[in-house]
């Protein structure tokens, strides 16, 4: 996780992720890391990149693999190096 006074020289791009608790951990990890290793630029196309894979899933879910780690319902995608995951939302009955 990032440090809280390293966050600030984030890309405001990380902003528009609309990512919770471990995932939205796990992205500026990637990004932090992504910087420091190929540079910003290099960095802010991860993101862009990224950001098309979950409006691509938010579209439509199916597209992934089915992941018994997720559940019954979970799904798995491959991007790169990276595999994003998604759950069904829990519904209240």
């Amino acid at each position: 996780m990032i440090a809280a006074k390293d966050r600030a020289a984030l890309p405001a791009e990380l902003d528009l992720l609309a990512l919770k608790g471990a995932a939205a951990a796990d992205l500026e990890d990637i990004i932090a890391f992504g910087i420091a290793l190929f540079g910003e630029k290099q960095a802010l196309c991860s993101v862009a990149s990224l950001r098309r894979v979950f409006e691509l899933l938010d579209a439509f879910p199916a597209l992934g693999r089915a992941s018994s780690m997720l559940g019954a319902k979970g799904r798995g995608f491959v991007h790169g190096q990276h595999v994003v995951s998604i759950a069904p939302p829990i519904r209240a009955s």
